[in-house]
């Protein structure tokens, strides 16, 4: 199995991602990075639908943003996913997120996430399995652009 280089998606800010300054809401951020880590995770077979009939789900114990430029209505942004780190029985992980303006591939903001798995019968902690797993190894441990 080999290390991805990169994985990103794209997206155009739209209206309803917009706050009453006229630029992106904080919460719109964070859900550009849900969005990504999820396409992320069903890109390698690891579906939120496996992830139910598994009885597991994501969970995350801290997650920030740190915010560099603004960003306004219909522009383009890329959103990439690199491991930062992993424990040795893949139960927590942390990974970390940039969102980038497309034009100049500006760096605007970074989501830094502690997470793990959780057992939905237990609610507990439990290791990534399967396809789940399988992720973290191929998951990219760099940025699109180095900072």
């Amino acid at each position: 199995m080999q290390r991805l280089e990169s994985f990103s998606k794209t997206y155009e800010i739209g209206w309803n991602n917009l706050d009453a300054n006229a630029h992106v809401k904080n919460s719109a951020y964070a859900e550009f990075g849900d969005d990504v880590r999820i396409a992320f995770w069903q890109t390698c077979g690891a579906s939120p639908l496996l992830m139910h009939e598994l009885g597991v789900g994501p969970i995350l114990f801290d997650s920030y943003i740190q915010f560099y430029k603004e960003l306004h209505l219909s522009e383009i942004i890329i959103v990439d996913i690199a491991l930062e780190n992993i424990s040795e029985d893949f139960r927590k992980w942390k990974i970390i997120q940039h969102i980038y303006k497309q034009e100049g591939l500006i760096l605007a903001a970074k989501i830094t996430l502690n997470g793990s798995f959780m057992d939905l019968k237990t609610r507990k902690v439990c290791p990534a399995i399967g396809a789940m797993r399988d992720s973290f190894l191929i998951m990219p441990t760099k940025p699109i652009k180095e900072f």
